[in-house]
């Protein structure tokens, strides 16, 4: 496929965006057909791969006369959960809660690619981010467990603060909920910050939040596993092909992501917003997708710190990856290993 093809395909997407999304609600991990290939992912940017991949049609593309149905996730928690009850065969997800999924799977999760690296932040009211104190703070994540969620308590502890314990001196209490009440909750001050994906923490800062940290700096290099793609091992076995097939048109939307970005946002836009309710100028979803970096790459280095650090945190009970990751799929289809 040329990229003239691309951009044409994606300008006539962008103007069904919304209209091809299947929901969580609606698809309820049910199939038309018993071949179906059910992939799960979220409504952020850094899941635009995910995103393209299904609004473009690259991964209809390719599975042909398989059917595609997706399952919308908002918290890594509830991915793992339709990855280990068998309501999805492949999900997009942070790095965390593939690490848990398998974990939980007793190996039957394998992971076969990255999405995407950075586009993480921690945002705060501007009177905390000027005195440099949160004790007492409410900061959200999406969900228990997830990678934002991990980073954040991380980052607390090592800065000396007494998570989840708010009558200590110290205490910070970290608030799980939906990357979509953000907003509003920031507003009601339910919250004082929030350690999240973007387009939320830029629509915080719109709100009068301001950055505390940017997890790329957080990292060597500024690189870090945002998104990793999984599959269960059970279906990769059984369905190589189909598996790859949706590996290829991966590739086919990180493609389309470089060679037309304007037009790559523009459906990425609109599909969160329709997902979400909220509003997303196009100036502010184009400064937070500069903080992104679009990759096949799963930088595996990182996933094995985040998995320590979640270890550390209580929310694995082990960072034992040995069998977890294979890349001979993504190098079939062209990928980068």
């Amino acid at each position: 496929m040329n990229n003239l093809s691309r951009r044409s395909r994606i300008g006539a997407a962008a103007i069904a965006a919304g209209l091809l999304t299947t929901s969580l609600t609606a698809c309820s991990g049910a199939s038309a057909h018993d071949d179906a290939i059910r992939v799960g992912y979220f409504p952020n940017l850094a899941h635009a791969g995910a995103i393209l991949g299904v609004e473009g049609g690259y991964f209809a593309d390719h599975l042909g006369d398989v059917d595609l149905t997706t399952e919308v996730i908002t918290a890594g928690p509830d991915a793992v959960t339709a990855l280990v009850s068998d309501k999805v065969d492949m999900a997009f997800l942070g790095p965390a809660p593939a690490v848990n999924a398998y974990l939980k799977s007793d190996g039957d999760v394998t992971l076969i690619s990255g999405a995407s690296s950075g586009g993480v932040r921690f945002v705060a009211r501007p009177e905390l981010v000027e005195s440099g104190d949160f004790s007492g703070a409410k900061i959200a994540s999406p969900a228990l467990g997830g990678s934002p969620d991990v980073a954040l308590r991380y980052w607390l502890g090592d800065e000396g603060y007494a998570v989840d314990v708010p009558d200590a001196e110290n205490g910070v209490s970290v608030v799980p909920q939906e990357p979509g009440q953000s907003v509003g909750a920031y507003a009601s001050g339910a919250i004082d910050g929030a350690w999240m994906h973007e387009p939320f923490v830029s629509l915080l800062e719109d709100a009068g939040a301001e950055e505390v940290v940017d997890e790329r700096d957080l990292w060597p290099g500024g690189q870090f596993a945002t998104t990793v793609l999984v599959v269960r091992t059970s279906v990769l076995e059984e369905r190589r092909d189909d598996v790859e097939a949706v590996l290829a048109g991966l590739v086919d939307a990180m493609d389309a992501i470089d060679s037309d970005p304007s037009g790559s946002r523009a459906i990425v836009a609109s599909f969160i917003a329709g997902q979400t309710g909220l509003e997303l100028d196009p100036a502010l979803v184009g400064k937070a997708w500069s903080s992104i970096d679009f990759t096949t790459d799963p930088l595996e280095d990182t996933i094995e710190s985040g998995a320590r650090r979640a270890v550390v945190q209580g929310v694995l009970d082990s960072a034992d990856l040995d069998g977890f990751v294979d890349l001979g799929p993504l190098t079939e289809v062209g990928g980068s290993e």
